[in-house]
């Protein structure tokens, strides 16, 4: 047993090595310093969420990224200018002096226990580091303290850049800087280009199902879980209004999930790819955003949003703070100004000064804007 445990350690040292070596000779192939993408999560999903987006702008910039994944157990190239290395080397990743780096981490995300540290050494040597702040640390009940912990000692060292995804979240890194030195205000987006289609002459199999009932068809996706969808909102709405059809896509999870989708008129479609959404959502006659209003959804910034306005699709949300700060998006905390929103979103669709609107505000959020953003800031560190 102990002569195997050796060989796996000497195993280790020498893929670490190789992927080290690997990098020095990316490195060599560009004047721009390698993007490390520190997180917990795989790039081997069907998901494209901001982390993704952010590392595809990345890329077209003509930067090269790295990413540490968790579900690979040797360093190999993933795809144009992207590369996937093993999590467990991501500390030393961080930490070699060696290769010119910036390094991408998540506050949310349990990157590593005692992050600030490694972030720090990264900084020492010279490398630069940019320190997400995409949600509020209750979203993780289990690991809230420690993460906040870590957050308040990244906040400490100013030569970190802080990209906040929302205004409060801005405000709470301000706080804990005592400045506002490399802390940037950075809202998720959309690709525009990727939601700029026209209805397919087949619709896809669950959505022609939908159709043939011949009813407006209000839509959502993404992740429908306890901690930040209004199960009650929804299904109050849609019991007393059986006129309208409601259809729920993606990830479901939590205790109260399944009794809202035994309401008739409420539709379940399972999590689809990033590129068949618009496939989906282009059929839906007004999109929503049914949040609960809570420490959770307070700092959210709901990356559909934005992809909605590219549908120019009428939006109706509850009244979290950043769906607030936009014209496009009718605001509907109860059933009944939920069905009222309906009635006038339906009005809309139709609407030249809303479609222009909504089209004014997706050109103003767009990830080619955010990422020239954060790059002009690294380059100015």
């Amino acid at each position: 047993m102990r002569i195997k445990f050796i060989q796996n350690i000497l195993n280790h040292i020498k893929k670490s090595n190789l992927s080290f070596k690997k990098l020095k000779s990316l490195q060599k192939d560009t004047q721009k310093p390698i993007i490390l993408f520190a997180s917990t999560y795989s790039m081997l999903t069907s998901m494209q969420q901001r982390g993704e987006h952010l590392i595809d702008k990345f890329i077209e910039r003509g930067y090269i990224v790295v990413a540490a994944d968790i579900n690979v157990s040797r360093m190999f190239q993933y795809s144009n200018n992207l590369y996937l290395v093993p999590y467990k080397f991501l500390k030393k990743l961080i930490t070699d002096k060696k290769v010119p780096k910036i390094i991408l981490s998540i506050s949310t995300h349990y990157t590593l226990k005692h992050i600030s540290k490694y972030l720090n050494i990264a900084i020492k040597n010279n490398n630069k580091v940019v320190y997400e702040h995409v949600d509020d640390f209750d979203l993780i009940p289990n690991m809230k303290k420690e993460l906040k912990a870590e957050f308040i000692k990244i906040c400490t060292n100013n030569r970190i850049i802080i990209s906040a995804t929302a205004d409060g979240l801005y405000k709470e890194a301000v706080k804990y800087r005592g400045s506002d030195k490399n802390i940037i205000l950075l809202k998720n987006a959309v690709n525009i280009e990727d939601f700029k289609i026209e209805k397919p002459q087949i619709p896809p199999p669950p959505i022609a199902k939908i159709l043939e009932k011949q009813k407006p068809i209000i839509g959502y996706y993404g992740c429908i879980v306890d901690e930040w969808f209004d199960y009650e909102l929804l299904s109050e709405t849609a019991k007393y209004h059986p006129e309208f059809e409601f259809v729920c896509i993606g990830i479901k999870a939590g205790k109260n999930v399944e009794d809202m989708f035994k309401i008739d008129n409420i539709t379940y479609i399972p999590k689809i790819k990033y590129q068949e959404i618009p496939k989906y959502a282009i059929f839906f006659d007004i999109a929503i955003i049914p949040f609960q209003r809570n420490l959770i959804t307070a700092n959210t910034s709901p990356v559909k949003l934005f992809e909605y306005m590219s549908l120019q699709k009428p939006i109706i949300t509850t009244s979290i703070n950043e769906c607030k700060n936009y014209k496009s998006c009718l605001i509907a905390d109860t059933p009944q100004e939920f069905v009222n929103a309906i009635h006038k979103a339906l009005s809309l669709k139709s609407d030249l000064d809303y479609l222009n609107l909504l089209n004014t505000e997706a050109q103003a959020n767009t990830w080619e804007d955010r990422i020239g953003k954060l790059i002009n800031l690294l380059e100015t560190i």
